[in-house]
């Protein structure tokens, strides 16, 4: 019985994470069901609340917030990093695409993070959703 568990754990996490992508149509709902969870995305009230955390990647996590502690960088952050390297809308989505679907040490652009954070899992998204999401995060607003 206990030589099932692991893999039924395993199977249920999977289910849980890829079913609800499966359905999402937008990047922005794909990234409110998965990505949201740990990228903080500032709120109307606090979209200024990120500015002590702003260059001072070492110092940037855990965020708290009341009843949620973020383990990745906010989103606001890493959608700045990205532009500073990849400014184009085409080169930026492609870059963001390539993270999401396969995301590796060696090529993150916030390196000092993950001293302080795990990598990032894969979250088994297919190329389609991986570049509405990256769209999503291009055009949004923060």
């Amino acid at each position: 019985m206990k030589k099932h568990i692991a893999p039924a754990l395993a199977l249920a996490f999977v289910t849980i994470t890829t079913i609800p992508a499966a359905v999402a149509e937008t990047g922005e709902q794909i990234f409110g069901m998965l990505c949201s969870a740990c990228h903080k995305v500032p709120d109307n009230d606090a979209a200024n609340s990120l500015s002590e955390h702003a260059g001072m990647e070492e110092s940037m996590l855990p965020i708290e917030t009341g009843q949620t502690t973020y383990n990745a960088p906010p989103i606001v952050e890493v959608k700045k990093r990205y532009l500073r390297e990849y400014p184009q809308r085409e080169q930026f989505v492609a870059h963001i695409k390539a993270w999401v679907l396969s995301p590796a040490a060696d090529k993150a652009l916030l390196p000092e993070i993950l001293r302080h954070s795990a990598l990032m899992p894969e979250l088994g998204l297919a190329e389609d959703q991986a570049e509405k999401v990256a769209e999503f995060i291009y055009q949004a607003d923060f």
